[in-house]
């Protein structure tokens, strides 16, 4: 897809004008320095020629062809370097646990150096990148406001000595300069980690590197640690406001990089400090003085599998330090590569991972100046690499939107001192004051952007474009959409969006067209305005930016075409206000189903505001406000709305009444998820409030049986304490679902209630036609003691209590064992199931068996020949029971002989019950006579049995 945008006219290249900062004066941290610049690195001194101003869009400031100059100023961006090392605002833990944002790279140093006292620490790849844009920037801005041969050596001398730019009143500041520091954002990469490198000393071994490596990076990130501890270290947002990253051997990292390929300026190391030296340490001798000159090299990597993210990664400075051009020769292959990447991506030949696109990101967010003034968004001619790369922006996937991958960012065009060519629609202006006053809130505007990230673009790049039919609402044409209530941006800004406050500029010079009064007034003008618009392949709104120097059209909303006519947020603390003012909907971040993780890191920020001392910052809801907002999506009439909420709700476990009566009311959600989730849930939390447990109490009669069921089984798990809660409970056991029948019955033996009539429904159930509806009846009737209470000769009622006498417990199974003993049961099966009762674990079901066994003194051999089968059983209790038995009931021969044998068992009652049971039926057989009386002469005492 090919870039159609043309320009109107000769490319308009005014660089933006944004005011810096005035030095702060702060008495308590006040370090006063001379204005006598550092001779750390020796120049040649001598005379020095006047060079011309360069006439290029990005002129190359450090460069002059006097080489005592040219030496001089590689000192000085020595220097600088070194000023902004010391200077930045990067916050540490100290040993106390409080946070010091005062020499980061000096502590980080000394922590090394502790452990291998000759190591060299330095600041390395896109930290140093960043932080030579960060200084070319100020000496360009400082020559569009006065250009001089001395400009840029001013400028760097400021650095140095930490100066403001703006002249200070009091005359003690004229001569001591403050020594002001540096936000991170200002110089540090947007998003980046912070890249360390050290050369340890021969003689420190590779476990103390480990060692090393490991203490760093906690240093590094101690305060990313403490401040925000639940924050995601991988988000972009983080790594821009505090440190993090890590710490790596430079020779073995330049090693990996060089053989990846890439540029030369990312091998350049910096010291942290003077104690690891003063001077760049470059991978490529001469690299240096080529950026200097304003030329990179390019090295084509050594395997093809990285080809395409190194490539796309050698387009970052040409966007980062506009005034660089690669070498001849890299260019070429740069341009073959690029290529390359275009040729696979029109065939759908997917690139080497996803981190070439990935790379495109990063670019945007660290370049400067509007993107190099739109270099890949809107390419010049005669820039193959510009166009090459348009291309790819246009051809790579890019969401939904089919968004292009370089977007065009609002060009920044001074407002007050810029020559406006075209007058002849002035009459169509509004006044600035009556804009600020009809169109603003109090001198604002807000802008909705989907993504707190895209701010970060914005930071150094200014504002987006919207694109016609892409993005926003850009319905109305391209331009950078701002509305005059915070609320009207905030529904465009989508579930992860920020809306960014802008300060309009005070300006009068600002030019703002009312264009629909333009449009009615000249109809025909603006037909034709049109047209001239649509032959140049732009959009009308660019078309009259450019043509008219127009700042801001009013189109239904106020559309930003001069990105100098807003400010946009820059600081720290600017960032943190804006996230904490961010969009927050619990609604959408529940779809999203990150809602914790968002309010995690927003919790965050607002820590990080508190101790950085920030006022009057949005407050964020309280944990039971949100708490209660997603309980609220419980009524939503999206199923996966409430599906997600009642999720969330699982995972936090709310304790306020309140919403578990909201999470009551989803047993009867039209969607079996979200009530089993409920179910789930409310089972967790047990809620305790009497009015909850009669409201699951009145699901018991819904007419959705699995309404029913839940309310039952959650009246189970809560167990609640009205003494009138089993009536409606007792109601259920006519339920037309055994589930919920069988449930009710289980619940009243749990709660036993005290009722002297509550065994009536529930023996009413020993008929049921559901065979586990008649056992949870006898289980409830045994624990309840109500067996006795109720008589009964039906022999089917009678089997299912037998059926039941090895599930119950101990008591209850007495109780079943004498309730059947009143009846005296002829069933043998009835018999069988009580005999089986002999190899109870408990004394006293045994015993009530053995009492059965022996009042109904069973003749059937079946059930005989079963107890005898017990008197050779391994547990003893067992086979003791078996040979009480035999005290009622007289046994075979065989089974005398049986019980003798057991004369000689090692456990003592066994034996003593085997004497007991054949002294009283005296046998007749002499081997049966002669073993009792060695019995008897073994153990003439006799002793208790159970």
């Amino acid at each position: 897809m090919e870039n159609k945008i043309k320009t109107v006219g000769p490319p308009i290249l005014v660089p933006e004008d944004r005011q810096e900062e005035p030095a702060a004066q702060n008495p308590d941290t006040l370090q006063l320095t001379s204005m006598t610049p550092s001779t750390a690195v020796a120049v040649p001194q001598g005379p020095h020629a006047v060079d011309p101003m360069p006439t290029a869009e990005f002129p190359n400031f450090f460069h002059t062809n006097d080489p005592v100059k040219a030496a001089r100023i590689q000192a000085k961006v020595t220097e600088a370097m070194a000023s902004v090392l010391r200077r930045l605002d990067l916050p540490y833990v100290l040993k106390t646990g409080q946070i010091s944002r005062n020499g980061f790279f000096e502590e980080l140093e000394k922590k090394i150096r502790a452990l291998d006292p000759d190591a060299k620490v330095y600041i390395s790849g896109g930290v140093v990148r960043s932080i030579l844009g960060y200084i070319y920037k100020k000496i360009y801005n400082e020559h569009q406001r006065q250009s001089t041969e001395d400009t840029t050596e001013n400028v760097l001398n400021r650095i140095i000595q930490g100066a403001s730019r703006k002249p200070i009143l009091d005359a003690l500041f004229e001569i001591f300069p403050v020594d002001q520091d540096l936000p991170k954002l200002s110089a540090l990469g947007i998003g980046s980690d912070l890249d360390v490198s050290v050369d340890f000393s021969g003689g420190c071994t590779p476990d103390k590197r480990e060692e090393i490596k490991q203490i760093t990076k906690q240093f590094i990130e101690s305060a990313t640690d403490q401040l925000m501890p639940q924050a995601d270290k991988t988000s972009v947002l983080t790594r821009s406001v505090l440190p993090v990253g890590d710490v790596v051997e430079r020779k073995a990292q330049l090693e990996r990089s060089m053989g990846q390929g890439g540029s030369p300026l990312d091998w350049l190391a910096f010291p942290v400090s003077s104690a690891s030296g003063t001077q760049f340490v470059e991978g490529v001798p001469g690299t240096l003085g080529r950026f200097l000159k304003g030329e990179i090299e390019y090295v084509s990597p050594e395997h093809a599998d990285n080809r395409d993210e190194q490539c796309i990664r050698m387009l970052r400075p040409l966007l980062e330090l506009p005034f660089l051009k690669p070498s001849t020769k890299g260019a070429q292959i740069l341009i073959q590569e690029l290529e390359l990447i275009l040729a696979k991506l029109n065939k759908k030949i997917p690139l080497e991972g996803e981190r070439p696109l990935k790379e495109f990101a990063k670019m945007l967010r660290n370049a400067r100046f509007e993107a190099a003034h739109n270099r890949f968004s809107v390419p010049r001619e005669g820039d193959p690499i510009g166009r090459l790369v348009h291309q790819i922006s246009m051809s790579a996937p890019r969401g939904e939107k089919d968004l292009p991958l370089v977007p065009e960012f609002t060009q920044n065009r001074k407002i007050d001192t810029r020559n406006v060519n075209n007058h002849s629609i002035d009459r169509f202006l509004m006044n600035p004051t009556e804009f600020r006053q009809n169109y603003t809130d109090n001198g604002s505007l807000y802008h909705g952007t989907p993504k707190l990230e895209y701010v970060l673009t914005m930071i150094r790049n200014g504002l987006i474009a919207s694109i016609p039919g892409k993005q926003g609402t850009a319905a109305l044409g391209a331009g950078t959409y701002t509305a005059q209530e915070r609320s009207t941006s905030a529904k465009y800004v989508g579930s992860e969006g920020t809306v960014l406050e802008l300060k309009v500029s005070l300006s009068d010079h600002l030019r703002v067209l009312d264009l629909p009064r333009f449009m009615n007034e000249q109809a025909v003008l603006y037909q034709s305005l049109e047209k001239e618009a649509k032959q140049n392949d732009i959009d009308i709104n660019q078309y009259l930016a450019r043509k008219f120097d127009l700042d801001i059209i009013i189109n239904e909303y106020p559309l930003i075409m001069n990105a100098a006519a807003i400010r946009l947020p820059k600081k720290i603390n600017e960032l943190i206000r804006a996230k904490l003012q961010s969009a927050f909907s619990v609604r959408e971040r529940l779809v999203a189903r990150d809602l914790l993780k968002t309010l995690q890191e927003l919790r965050s920020f607002e820590q990080l505001g508190a101790v950085l001392g920030l006022k009057d910052l949005p407050s964020l809801p309280s944990d039971l406000e949100i708490h209660r907002q997603i309980a609220d999506c419980l009524k939503d009439s999206d199923v996966p709305v409430r599906r997600a909420a009642i999720g969330l709700l699982g995972t936090i476990k709310p304790t306020v009444p309140d919403i578990h009566k909201q999470i009551a009311d989803c047993l009867k959600d039209s969607d079996v998820l979200v009530r089993r989730a409920a179910i789930d849930l409310l089972h967790t939390i047990k809620p305790t409030d009497p009015e909850i447990h009669k409201q699951i109490v009145g699901y018991l009669t819904h007419s959705d049986v699995f309404v029913r069921r839940a309310a039952i089984d959650l009246l189970g798990t809560i167990k609640p304490t009205d003494p009138e809660i089993h009536k409606p409970i007792a109601a259920c056991l006519t339920d037309s679902d055994a589930n919920v029948r069988r449930a009710a019955i289980d619940l009243l033996g749990t709660i036993k209630p005290t009722d002297p009539e509550i065994h009536k429904p529930i023996a009413a159930c020993l008929t049921d036609s559901d065979a586990n509806v008649r056992r949870a009846a006898i289980k409830t009737l045994a624990a309840i003691k109500a067996l006795d209470a109720i008589k009964s000769t039906n022999v089917e009622i009678q089997r299912e209590i037998a059926n039941c006498l090895t599930d119950l417990k101990a008591n209850a199974c007495k109780a079943a064992i004498k309730f059947l003993a009143a009846s005296k049961p002829e069933d043998v099966t009835i018999q069988g199931k009580i005999a089986q009762c002999l190899t109870n674990l408990d004394a006293n079901v045994r015993n009530a068996a053995i009492e059965f066994l022996g009042a109904i003194q069973p003749t059937n051999l079946e059930i005989l020949a079963q107890i005898a089968a017990y008197l050779e059983y391994p547990n003893p209790d067992v086979g003791r029971a078996a040979i009480r038995v035999f005290e009622a009931i007289n046994p075979t021969d065989s089974m005398i002989q049986q019980i003798t044998a057991r004369l000689t068992d090692p456990d003592a009652k066994v034996h003593e019950a085997a004497i007991v049971v054949l002294e009283a039926i005296d046998p007749t057989d002499p081997e049966v006579q002669k073993q009792m009386d060695a019995y008897r002469q073994k153990n003439p005492i006799e002793s208790d049995l159970e």
